[in-house]
């Protein structure tokens, strides 16, 4: 595989299975105090045998059921109690039922994000939070990304930033909304020839950009964390998959997704937690219609309060 100029973070079916799956996360509105970490360790499997191409939603034979499943490594650190800093690191292994396409495997893009919260107000019966992040995501190994959909990643590096507004209750229940922008960088191919929207005579492929959303509602206290997300996503060029052809990594992709969670906290030892999850598109373009689920465990070490403020 030819080197890239750019790269990019994870796969776009997998993008809301891995920031809904742990305690803080580049996409909610939690914040370390300073001194604070928190360490955890994450499993998802996603799975899907319909799958959008264009609008049009359908199986195909030559492939069945395709799986992906990951497990994560992510650590989120309080640097100061309004600059939080996260890392992650995916592992991630492909299959089809069916078909000649082999399956795939290996460690997929290191991604840092570094939140900033700029507004903590005492709002009526709660606080009001506005946060500001950041993001850079790059692969760590030589993976094929010209194989979808059994690509671990993208091939693409990226940068990102994302505005998170939050208003909670004392009593635990809150809001969260958040809006990202993601650049990602040109990829190069090993061919010189490729279709998007018209012949190419080049490996060199601009990959659109992404902009994703969610709102999610959700209860905390020392004890239990419980969130419903509803996120979407969309590229904002790319081609669609054309009749009997298979999906590319510069393809337009759209998604739409709802998922549960619940995190519990064990009163000996506080420190550690247990998280399950659940996700399904529910409506999407040139992606498929995939159900995912997952859990992990988190360590929290460091300075520890009671109450995370979300």
């Amino acid at each position: 595989m030819k080197k890239k100029s750019l790269k990019f973070l994870v796969p776009l079916c997998l993008l809301f299975q891995f920031f809904n799956a742990f305690g803080q996360t580049p996409t909610d509105a939690i914040m370390m105090e300073k001194g604070q970490i928190c360490a955890a360790l994450l499993y998802n499997h996603d799975s899907w045998d319909e799958y959008w191409e264009a609008d049009l939603l359908r199986t195909n034979g030559n492939i069945g059921t395709v799986t992906t499943q990951n497990v994560m490594g992510m650590v989120a650190a309080g640097l100061t109690k309004n600059f939080n800093l996260i890392v992650a690191l995916p592992y991630v292994w492909t299959k089809a039922s069916q078909g000649t396409l082999s399956s795939q495997k290996g460690i997929q893009d290191f991604g840092v994000w570094a939140k900033y919260r700029a507004i903590s107000k005492e709002l009526g019966p709660g606080k009001f939070n506005v946060i500001g992040e950041a993001g850079f995501s790059t692969p760590l190994s030589d993976y094929n990304f010209d194989i979808l959909p059994l690509s671990i990643g993208m091939g693409s590096t990226t940068t990102s930033l994302r505005g998170i507004l939050n208003y909670k209750l004392e009593s635990g229940p809150y809001l969260t909304a958040n809006w990202g922008y993601t650049f990602r960088g040109d990829v190069e191919l090993d061919r010189e020839f490729y279709w998007s929207n018209g012949p190419h005579y080049t490996n060199k492929v601009v990959m659109p950009d992404v902009i994703d959303y969610s709102a999610t509602l959700g209860f905390l206290n020392s004890r239990v964390k419980g969130e419903l997300t509803y996120a979407s996503m969309i590229t904002q060029s790319g081609s669609d998959i054309r009749r009997q052809d298979g999906p590319f990594c510069g393809t337009r992709m759209i998604g739409s997704r709802a998922s549960a969670l619940v995190q519990y906290y064990f009163s000996k030892p506080k420190i550690l937690s247990v998280i399950v999850n659940v996700g399904y598109t529910m409506s999407g373009r040139n992606v498929g219609k995939s159900l995912n689920y997952g859990g992990g465990v988190a360590y929290q070490f460091g300075y520890l309060k009671s109450k995370t403020d979300n």
